[in-house]
């Protein structure tokens, strides 16, 4: 029992090095310039007072057990298994029930569930528990998303749960529910995956989707963990609103079979890529573009630092394009079959260079050549 209890604590405190300390594996990073958090200090405490006791007064510390419990939940909350990650959390503040990161991350569970009440909550007691800047976000932005849905009916169904503007006859519920069914079976069927938990899709008109979102004009629709899209009033489902659909509803499976990890250039490719069966995709600044040597290089577009730098709606518009192409390149060269399993190593982790070397076995030089020498001259 002595050695069976060594070995539980020398894992407890490996996991507690590794992820520095912290309390969180992935819903807040933490800033190595900021004093440690009484949870960092009292996770020391407890694990020293328990190899200074002798075996039979010692007791397990808790609060690293509430950490290594509380990292399993979000491993789990990353794939989408959100009762399970429930679940977990729910065991790790039974080990310590101060640990704030523990019920921020119960907070964006309930939150991804759609139980907004009990995400309030929990963020609110995270808040109280740590005073942090994005939990505070957090609640202010759930505080603002309840008021626009107090209007909304809800309809739930096998694959999604739909907020919409019911009584405004926005669109026909039944024609919506139709048309994500069957956005669904195509996309399902293109990956040969299928999601384990239900798609969450906010429908709001135009003014509550800005003040919701806060996205450039430009911007048609949004997938953050949910589908949120902007529907006019008194309009039927038509080519625009199928193609939106099936964008922001494929950002979804590229989310849950990377774990959140795919990198902009082929979420947005592959979201276009299925868009482009809906509705075909302009491609004018790309081939301008083209014609006069201004595309952007593949390293920069496989780079976040240059996308975030990116001020100039033309600029935005040639990423989306030019992503696109790329995926449509690759779909269509090495199979879809292929680029799901790109997606799929990018949850270790991996560098785009490094997954299409591993995936393709191709250098991404030679790949933006072979890419470059299909376009028409």
């Amino acid at each position: 029992m002595k050695i069976l209890r060594k070995s539980w604590v020398v894992m407890i405190l490996s996991t507690f090095l590794w992820n520095g300390g912290s309390g969180t594996a992935g819903t807040s990073p933490v800033d190595e310039n900021k004093v440690e958090s009484n949870l960092e200090k009292r996770q020391k405490i407890e694990i020293m007072s328990f190899f200074a006791k002798p075996p039979g007064q010692a007791k397990l510390p808790s609060a690293p057990i509430s950490v290594s419990l509380n990292n399993q939940a979000v491993e789990y909350f990353q794939k989408q298994e959100y009762e399970l990650a429930r679940q977990t959390v729910l065991e790790a503040l039974k080990q310590d029930s101060t640990n704030a990161y523990a019920y921020e991350l119960l907070g964006e569970i309930y939150y991804m569930q759609q139980k907004l009440k009990d995400a309030k909550e929990n963020y609110q007691i995270s808040y109280a528990l740590q005073p942090r800047p994005e939990v505070l976000e957090k609640i202010e932005k759930l505080i603002k998303e309840t008021q626009v849905e107090t209007k909304f009916s809800t309809y739930t169904e096998e694959h999604f749960i739909i907020k919409y503007h019911d009584n405004d006859k926005v669109v026909e519920g039944f024609e919506l529910r139709e048309l994500l069914r069957e956005t669904y079976r195509q996309i399902s069927q293109d990956f040969a995956h299928y999601l384990t938990y239900q798609i969450v899709v906010m429908l709001y008109e135009d003014e509550e989707f800005k003040a919701i979102t806060g996205r450039p004009h430009w911007s048609s629709g949004l997938y953050d963990g949910k589908v949120r899209m902007p529907v006019k009033k008194g309009k039927s489902i038509d080519a625009e609103l199928r193609a939106l659909t099936r964008h922001e509803v494929t950002h979804a499976f590229v989310a849950a079979i990377s774990k959140q990890s795919a990198p902009a250039w082929i979420n947005e490719g592959i979201a276009v890529y299925e868009e482009n069966k809906e509705r075909k995709v302009d491609l004018l600044i790309f081939r301008s573009a083209i014609k006069t040597h201004t595309l952007i290089p593949v390293d920069q577009l496989m780079s976040q630092s240059h996308l975030e730098a990116m001020t100039d709606t033309s600029e935005v518009a040639l990423f989306y394009q030019e992503s696109f192409h790329l995926v449509d390149y690759l779909a269509a060269r090495y199979g879809m079959f292929q680029v799901k399993q790109m997606l799929q190593k990018f949850t270790n982790d991996k560098t785009s260079d490094e997954v299409i070397r591993e995936v393709l076995q191709i250098s991404t030089e030679k790949l933006e050549s072979e890419w470059k020498s299909t376009f028409i001259k």
